[in-house]
């Protein structure tokens, strides 16, 4: 996708979940279900940078839900994208 629309580029990112030290969430911890409804909630409804900037999701593969990341799109009306 990136590379396809590099003219875009900037309007991409990959948003990675992790914990504070920056380590993959295992299950188990305490307030896992918050985080788990955390995480869903991002998946459904993106991101809100504030302002008109959302985000909505672009595409994922079983390798990046394994690392907790997922790539996202900053909406915009360039209907290229």
């Amino acid at each position: 996708m990136v590379r396809k629309y590099k003219t875009y580029k900037d309007f991409f990112f990959r948003l990675n979940m992790v914990t504070e030290n920056l380590d993959k969430l295992h299950f188990g911890h305490l307030r896992m279900k918050d985080i788990l409804d955390f995480m869903i909630a991002i998946l459904r409804d993106g991101i809100n940078f504030g302002g008109p900037y959302d985000s909505q999701i672009v595409n994922y593969s079983n390798s990046q839900l394994k690392t907790h990341s997922i790539w996202m799109l900053v909406k915009t009306s360039i209907p290229e994208i």
